[in-house]
């Protein structure tokens, strides 16, 4: 995870590093969320798109609301 945070600091401030790590393993599930300012996030996504990193290429996307699946009624 420091990797990943490093790598976004250097593009601006990053208020949180997040990676899941999978219940059973403990091991990280292959993606992160990183907090950071919009304008720092426009930089840092269109600068780190697709770069190697510890082997693995990264895949950076927009982090957008959850849709309220729910269908409400009940009763």
């Amino acid at each position: 995870m420091e990797t990943i945070r490093s790598l976004f600091e250097k593009e601006g401030e990053v208020a949180d590093c997040y990676m899941p790590e999978d219940c059973v393993t403990d091991q990280p599930r292959g993606f992160a969320f990183v907090t950071m300012p919009a304008e720092d996030a426009k930089g840092a996504m269109k600068k780190l798109q697709r770069q190697d990193v510890d082997g693995r290429t990264l895949r950076i996307e927009e982090s957008m609301p959850r849709r309220d699946t729910s269908r409400g009624g009940g009763g």
